[in-house]
């Protein structure tokens, strides 16, 4: 029988300060000889994801660890060894027996947005060892209480996890099938059945196969938070919906300005296409297989990018856009055969991604529930 959880009106929380409840150790300077792109540990200093590798370490596993410079707040629990770096620093567990290591965890998580503001600084932000000692933490009083919650909690983390995993693989994968099959590598084209290839792959321009149009401005009174028709602007996700569309599905879409230039996107459903973006309908659906030309794009899309970035004024015009090289071929059945088989991988990639991203959502909201809210 699942233990109930004891919910943030419990009468039996209480909070501590940091600094009686964790030893605090700032993390140390790697020198640049000592990072090895194949090492054997993970190197973490001021971003959320690991700065390299080393074969040098100095934390163990299971240990807790806030950033206090760069991304000041962010608070990690480490499943493998790893070197931490001086924009970090661990935080060691008192007293096993007054507060369980992934209760603390999920405490100090729910307390990231007030660990973030402690930040302090101009330019560069950090965050004082001195200050983050003082910062009350909630804590539930029985050992067995915290070990309920920490479990309701790192079940939807361990699904988080595996999702990553899967996505990083299936990401490898995809790009390595791409390269395969754009480059014609004979092996790939053989194991596939796909040796027509070589007779007809070729090159044509977006232009021809393609009507592209530049994206509609919309007020934000137009825009709502729900709704069926989703609207794509200047950024890789949906960022709200519309009641009509202005482009339909089995469609593309190219990022034309902003930090995201050059990011292309497949559309399903009808879509409204906002300012900032390229909508790609083709010329002739019935004799277009829209997911080889996405996936065409997309693996010269880190090529793109580049090229775009290098301009003063990164900005993709019709004209630009619809001069883009692209491999291409005639028969429709080879497109179609040849695409599924990246297009699979990438719609696979999608789905785990959402799948992260709602998790993470139910998290979260999970966390603001079961800890309360401290003065």
């Amino acid at each position: 029988m699942t233990p109930k959880l004891k919910l943030n009106t419990n009468s039996n929380w209480t909070k501590k300060t940091l600094g009686s409840l964790f030893e605090l150790k700032k993390g140390e300077m790697l020198e640049k000889e000592l990072l090895a792109p194949d090492g054997k540990y993970e190197y973490f200093n001021g971003g959320i994801k690991a700065s390299g590798r080393t074969n040098e370490f100095n934390t163990f596993k299971n240990t807790i660890s806030i950033i206090i410079g760069g991304s000041c707040g962010y608070v990690r629990l480490a499943d493998k060894d790893y070197f931490c770096g001086q924009s970090s620093c661990t935080l060691t567990v008192l007293d096993p027996l007054e507060i369980d290591l992934k209760f603390a965890y999920y405490a100090l998580k729910s307390q990231e947005e007030k660990i973030t503001s402690l930040a302090s600084g101009t330019t560069i932000k950090n965050i004082r060892l001195s200050d983050l000692k003082d910062l009350p933490i909630p804590l539930v009083k029985s050992i067995q209480d915290q070990r309920t919650i920490a479990h309701a909690l790192s079940v939807f983390d361990l699904r988080i996890e595996h999702l990553n995993e899967l996505i990083e693989v299936n990401r490898k994968l995809r790009d390595e099938y791409a390269h395969k099959l754009f480059t014609l590598d004979p092996d790939f084209l053989t194991h596939w059945n796909l040796h027509e290839l070589h007779e007809q792959m070729g090159e044509i321009s977006l232009g021809e196969v393609f009507h592209l149009k530049s994206g509609k401005y919309l007020k934000a009174d137009e825009r709502f938070e729900d709704g069926k028709f989703p609207y794509y602007g200047a950024g890789i996700e949906s960022t709200s919906f519309v009641n009509e569309p202005n482009t339909k599905g089995d469609t593309l879409s190219m990022i034309a300005n902003g930090y995201s230039i050059g990011n292309i996107r497949y559309h399903t459903i009808p879509w409204f296409n906002g300012t900032g973006g390229i909508a790609m309908e083709a010329l002739k659906p019935n004799k277009t297989y829209v997911p080889f030309f996405y996936c065409a794009l997309k693996y010269m899309q880190k090529d793109l990018k580049e090229r775009f970035k290098r301009d003063e004024s990164p900005f993709i015009s019709l004209k630009l856009a619809g001069e883009i090289k692209v491999p291409f071929v005639k028969s429709f059945a080879l497109q179609r055969k040849a695409g599924k088989i990246i297009y699979l991988l990438d719609k696979t990639l999608e789905e785990c991604k959402e799948e992260a991203k709602s998790l993470i959502s139910i998290r979260d909201n999970l966390l603001g529930k079961l800890f309360p809210t401290l003065s």
